[in-house]
């Protein structure tokens, strides 16, 4: 994912092409009111200190002030536009690129949170296999911690976006208005999953039986391939929606062609494999 995806040529493209229709003016105003050298590359950095500034102390009186609200057109008018336009199109911005880097843009990624999927539906299939009886000693929580890529790949293996088509520049203001992948929703600060497993109280069988909940940022959300839209998913379901959306498939080790491993991770040898996803962006 590294060395094929993360800031390729292909993967920033759609990006590139739709910061070109306002970001060099944005710098422009920023450097005109500042009075300083403020450029193209400055900007996408003080949105991102923005970020970290409100999120982690609550507090938008510097760097989010920076992001005018207005900009500057090529006969050196002012052009009045919202500052939460200005919000808007830096967050299309950063979820044209991600779409890409790390969402279902490429279906690599979707391979990638497949592998995690895989861990979490044996431990949830081993808990529910139990009868009752014995559920005294069961597994109460199983933790698991990373960055948002973590998130972004496996709420795309799930299919939680609910974007049709890909995402790209040039689309209208209600195409993206109306678009399904928001990294905003699914991996701001903080961003976390759950999978809450509820069992059968009378279970005398040794199949696994009970009911899955999907909590997105603490909120319940509808896992898609749950028949009667319900936030509570019987598990039957659950596994035959992960079954659908490959997870019977995703053999890492088979995809990067593991020749050799040891802890040290200079020694481990990869070859390129045909069962693979694709690298390739989607159209």
């Amino acid at each position: 994912w590294i060395e094929g995806i993360l800031d390729t040529p292909a993967v920033i493209r759609q990006q590139g092409l739709y910061d070109e229709t306002f970001i060099p003016a944005l710098a422009q105003s920023l450097s005109t009111r500042l009075q300083a050298n403020i450029t193209a590359e400055d900007v996408p950095v003080i949105y991102s200190t923005c970020g970290y500034e409100v999120s982690v102390y609550d507090d938008a009186s510097t760097w989010c002030q920076m992001l005018l609200p207005a900009i500057v057109d090529d006969n050196k008018d002012i052009v009045v536009e919202s500052k939460a336009e200005t919000f808007v199109k830096l967050e299309i911005s950063t979820d044209l690129r991600e779409f890409y880097s790390t969402g279902p843009g490429i279906p690599f990624n979707a391979g990638i949170g497949c592998k995690l999927a895989t861990s979490i539906l044996q431990s949830i299939e081993t808990v529910l296999s139990k009868p009752s009886a014995a559920n005294v000693n069961t597994l109460r929580g199983q933790l698991k911690f990373g960055h948002f890529e973590t998130i972004m790949f496996f709420s795309g293996y799930l299919g939680l976006y609910n974007q049709t088509g890909a995402l790209k520049a040039g689309m209208t203001p209600e195409q993206y208005a109306t678009r399904g992948f928001r990294t905003s929703i699914f991996s701001q600060l903080s961003a976390n999953m759950a999978l809450e497993v509820y069992r059968p109280i009378d279970n005398i069988s040794n199949e696994p039986r009970g009911l899955i909940r999907l909590l997105v940022n603490e909120i319940p959300v509808v896992i898609p391939g749950c028949g009667n839209g319900s936030i509570f998913c019987e598990f039957s379901e659950f596994k035959s929606h992960l079954i659908r959306r490959g997870i019977d498939k995703c053999d890492f080790n088979a995809c990067c062609g593991v020749k050799s491993c040891s802890s040290n991770l200079s020694s481990v040898v990869f070859t390129s494999n045909a069962t693979c996803p694709s690298m390739v962006p989607i159209e």
